[in-house]
């Protein structure tokens, strides 16, 4: 081999090399640029970027944040919440003054309707409370909507038959709860921690009872009257009436009227008014009423910061 021929040679092998290493310094320059722009697009929670309103009236980029508010609490400390005031011994009315939180509640399902209901809630990402009728959850379409509404929000006992408990034996009123709550978290998979007594009839037995089976006994401070038969804009406007932070609202996923009243009026009013539905599980530990309140809500028989019934 000629020399001119080795010297092209080694001229080669240099080339090689260092289009060797431009690429690997392209590849090592791409590990690294990548996940930092990933990082400043997205953040650390992976939320998308923020737009913000600019001096001059415009628009601009703005500076990634997590989501606005708290996280909610966690099944353990929600579970913490309950047990406390099963100990006090006491119903809830409403919740205490802080935040901006309220609990919206759905009676007497599940129903033909509820799939529609559970349609809105999840389109709008609307957490609410689902008092189960136990008799229900014998058909398999009514368990299917149930646990759909479980994955929604909360999942809660209203007795096995609707029935009056204040005209029932205590073993009758025992029966009631229990069966209730054994068919709901079979067919949902889903603690159960809350319970209300239809058309808000209850003692202190009845209280005691619904306790022993780790369940809060939950009325409510604002009745949106569905029940009457009332048309949705009567239905939005009691429901506006007592629209605040700790209200629960009482409200049933059996009506029609009641699903254009959430969906014309009362979750847009939530988001004008900056209030968050939550559950009731969620509300109690976020904004836990005071044992004081409770005594006094439960000596009057109504949230004594404000009842609206229509």
């Amino acid at each position: 081999m000629s020399t001119d021929q080795q010297t092209r040679r080694r001229e080669a092998r240099r080339r090689a090399i260092r289009r060797r290493r431009r690429l690997a310094a392209v590849v090592l320059l791409a590990l690294v640029i990548v996940p930092i722009a990933a990082y400043a697009a997205f953040g650390r929670g992976g939320s998308e970027p923020r737009i913000v309103a600019g001096k001059a009236g415009g628009w601009r980029a703005g500076k990634v944040r997590p989501a606005p508010g708290p996280a909610l609490p966690s099944p353990a400390q929600q579970a913490r919440a309950v047990a406390r005031i099963i100990r006090l011994g006491l119903p809830v009315y409403c919740a205490g003054n802080q935040g901006r939180y309220v609990a919206l509640t759905l009676d007497d399902g599940p129903s033909n309707l509820t799939p529609q209901f559970n349609e809105l809630l999840r389109a709008e990402k609307i957490r609410v409370t689902y008092f189960l009728v136990g008799a229900n959850m014998s058909s398999d379409e009514l368990s299917a909507s149930a646990r759909e509404s479980a994955s929604l929000g909360a999942v809660a006992n209203h007795t096995w038959t609707h029935a009056r408990l204040t005209e029932l034996s205590e073993a009758d009123v025992d029966s009631q709860v229990r069966r209730t709550s054994q068919a709901v978290r079979a067919k949902t998979r889903a603690p159960v921690l809350v319970f209300r007594p239809p058309f808000g009839a209850y003692t202190s037995s009845i209280t005691r009872i619904v306790g022993s089976y780790g369940l809060v006994n939950v009325m409510w401070n604002t009745d949106s009257r569905d029940w009457a038969g009332l048309g949705w804009k009567d239905v939005a406007k009691n429901v506006l009436a007592g629209l605040e932070p700790g209200s629960i609202v009482l409200m049933h996923d059996t009506r029609e009227e009641t699903l254009k009243a959430l969906r014309n009026v009362i979750i847009p009013e939530l988001r004008r008014r900056k209030l968050k539905a939550v559950t009731l599980p969620e509300l109690l530990a976020l904004n836990p009423p005071s044992a004081e309140q409770l005594e006094a809500d439960a000596q009057s028989g109504a949230c004594l910061r404000g009842q609206h019934d229509g």
